[in-house]
């Protein structure tokens, strides 16, 4: 199973909140892999704290095992942290394609978490049709809402859930139509372990299962 995280807006808590899936659902005995496909800013890693590197070999890219959990990001595979990112349109396209599987060696996978960039982006579009349901991560701020409110039309029934991100910061009344919304409050101990068990992550585990 593939399932996709996405937000139509930057600083929500996208990535926080696609490793924490990730090992909830490892948790449960499944077999993860964690996919960053934010080309332009793939800081899952630095997020992570893991500076582990993939190992190359003649037959594709084996992604390092992190506590568990297979994890694969291109600043992973820059030769510079600084390194920019200048792909677009079809080689984007590519790449996506290569990360989910045609060069990295996964393995047997019983859910594969790709974190996405904001916005509906080359790569977001391309995941769309791909993976089989989509988490949206938003806060919310008005802002943020009105953004997915475009995503959940274009998305449709693929989207699993909806994640409202530190609901303890932004007092707004939300109006969101969509049967499983989980709300997260914000907690500062998820920048030094994004891995932290939270109760809340086990229901959206449960939804994206099928539980």
């Amino acid at each position: 199973m593939k399932v996709a995280v996405m937000s139509n807006k930057g600083g929500v808590g996208k990535t926080t909140v696609s490793i924490n899936l990730a090992y909830t659902l490892a948790r449960k005995g499944l077999k993860v892999g964690l996919v960053d496909i934010d080309f332009h800013g793939p800081n899952l890693p630095i997020i992570l704290g893991v500076s582990k590197k993939p190992e190359v070999t003649a037959y594709g890219i084996v992604p390092p095992e992190i506590d568990g959990v297979k994890v694969i990001s291109l600043s992973m595979l820059m030769r510079k942290d600084d390194d920019p990112c200048l792909w677009s349109g079809e080689t984007k396209r590519h790449m996506v394609l290569q990360f989910l599987g045609k060069s990295i060696i996964w393995g047997d996978l019983d859910v594969m978490v790709i974190d996405t960039p904001p916005s509906l982006g080359d790569e977001n579009l391309i995941v769309a049709d791909l993976v089989d349901k989509i988490v949206i991560v938003s806060t919310p701020h008005p802002a943020s809402v009105y953004d997915i409110k475009k995503m959940l039309r274009f998305l449709g029934n693929k989207v699993a859930a909806i994640v409202l991100n530190m609901v303890d910061i932004f007092s707004y009344d939300v109006d969101i139509n969509h049967r499983v919304v989980v709300k997260l409050r914000f907690d500062p101990e998820l920048q030094k372990n994004p891995r932290k068990e939270i109760p809340e992550m086990n229901k959206l585990a449960e939804v994206i299962l099928g539980e």
